[in-house]
């Protein structure tokens, strides 16, 4: 995604777009699949339906992710108005996944 003010940084740029809707309460599963995806090169944006962002800066990874906020929606929400055409159109993979699913097996790279 391009910055909406100043100029653009130079990033190696993903083809791969991670985006889960989560919830507070599943904070560590959650990390767990954000280190993996980010360790893969994916850009990854976290829909927060509780509203809740500050309490995830403690995570390393907290300024290097997409965070979108929004109280009591569903991922159907969040995906239909954030994930529109002209934000995927620069990727090639696009991963809407649950929060509650382990990538303990889950290779992205394959």
């Amino acid at each position: 995604m391009r910055p909406l003010w100043g100029f653009p940084k130079k990033e190696k740029v993903s083809t791969s777009l991670f985006a889960v809707a989560v919830g507070i309460k599943q904070k560590d599963i959650v990390h767990k699949m954000v280190k993996k995806f980010l360790s893969s090169g994916f850009v990854v944006m976290l829909f927060h339906y509780d509203g809740i962002v500050d309490e995830w800066k403690d995570f390393a990874w907290s300024d290097q992710v997409i965070h979108v906020s929004a109280r009591n929606q569903t991922k159907w929400w969040f995906a239909k108005r954030f994930l529109h055409p002209g934000i995927v159109w620069e990727y090639s993979y696009i991963f809407l996944w649950d929060e509650d699913l382990g990538v303990e097996d889950f290779h992205p790279k394959k």
